[in-house]
């Protein structure tokens, strides 16, 4: 960030006024370098992670480049004060007491736990599914990321799939599923590639809205149990 003359003199004039030490205020920026500049910065992080979480993408850079700064500058106060970790626990604590979970992407407070164990079927379809899925606590009818099955569950989507006249249809390329569509399905015909992830798992979940299987119960086969027992295996490993 640029620091010119004036915008540092702004800054010193409103961090007197505020009653800050000038000892307190960093030269060259106008800072405000007091233990209660410290302490704000820090409920301000704490306070943001509780409510919105917290992830590799977006919060954890943002934060580590916040505390790196008073780190070097006071480290007698950063030493052993992990916001990061103060601000996760307080997180899990408010949305533990919802009954709820956060709606951020890869949340660093919740994990796996976020999965949940689910027979989903295809939203507005009789005959599609049930299929066995880890899939994201918090969804309704969603297209987007985060539904994952096994091998075997999702040779079933691509049969099921193909038996239907979508305009989208899968094949097999070793142990990757190529999904092609044509201009039926999308403006722009084409293909893409879906390959298993670190747990052996397809997230096959970005083609079409997903809703629970609600019944019948004579449709949940010994099979689709087995299913569900190897996906809670692999979901809390």
């Amino acid at each position: 960030m640029t620091h010119t003359p004036e915008m540092v003199a702004r800054r010193t004039a409103l961090c007197l006024a505020s009653g800050v030490d000038p000892a307190d205020i960093e030269p060259g920026t106008g800072y405000d370098l007091s233990r209660n500049g410290y302490d704000s910065v820090r409920a301000s992080w704490i306070a943001h992670i509780t409510m919105h979480g917290h992830n590799e993408q977006y919060g954890r850079p943002s934060l580590r480049k916040a505390f790196s700064y008073w780190a070097e500058r006071r480290p007698e106060w950063t030493a052993g004060d992990d916001w990061e970790a103060t601000g996760l626990e307080a997180h899990r604590a408010y949305w533990d007491g919802t009954g709820r979970t956060c709606n951020t992407s890869e949340c660093l407070g919740h994990g796996r736990e976020r999965e949940a164990l689910s027979l989903v079927m295809v939203d507005g379809s009789d005959e599609d599914g049930p299929y066995p899925a880890l899939t994201p606590t918090l969804w309704v009818g969603t297209e987007g990321k985060g539904f994952r099955f096994t091998r075997a569950t999702a040779e079933d989507i691509v049969r099921d799939l193909n038996a239907c006249e979508y305009g989208l249809t899968a094949e097999w390329h070793g142990e990757v599923i190529r999904m092609s569509w044509d201009a039926s399905y999308e403006p722009e015909p084409g293909d893409r590639d879906i390959a298993p992830d670190a747990d052996g798992l397809y997230d096959i979940s970005g083609w079409w809205p997903w809703d629970d299987f609600a019944g019948p119960t004579e449709r949940v086969t010994p099979e689709l149990i087995a299913e569900l027992e190897a996906l809670r295996v692999i979901r809390d490993r």
